[in-house]
């Protein structure tokens, strides 16, 4: 994982050294190679997925749906995902056009994404 992708605030997956996925944790501090405490080759990446969306406070469109969204007040729009197996498109959709985004593969990203977008971080819900 980039750090250079990573800022304060972003969630990363810790691992152990027999490679055993531990838990989800905050990076706190951006040192060079390490996240905080950690070395930057015990974290990975979290993929996004349906249930980190809805833990990240995106609303599914209909009960038994695969596309979820998320608002985004200041600008009036909201971001739009579309869950195609392994897939996640992502639209950006207001009153006035709707921008395909690249692709959104992990939860570090999305939460990029918002922060720039809206100003704030994301609410978690675990």
């Amino acid at each position: 994982m980039n750090t250079k992708e990573l800022r304060i605030g972003n969630l990363i997956e810790r691992i152990t050294h027999d490679n055993q996925h531990v838990n989800f944790e905050k990076v706190e501090k951006l040192e060079g190679a390490t996240y905080g405490n950690l070395p930057s080759s015990h974290c990975v990446p979290i993929k996004l997925n349906s249930d980190w969306l809805i833990k990240l406070g995106a609303k599914p469109t209909t009960p038994i749906s695969k596309t979820f969204w998320i608002s985004i007040p200041n600008l009036k729009a909201e971001i739009h995902f579309e869950i195609h197996g392994n897939e996640i498109v992502s639209t950006i959709k207001s009153q006035f056009c709707d921008l395909i985004l690249d692709p959104i593969k992990y939860v570090h990203e999305l939460q990029n994404l918002y922060y720039v977008l809206a100003g704030g971080e994301l609410i978690i819900k675990f």
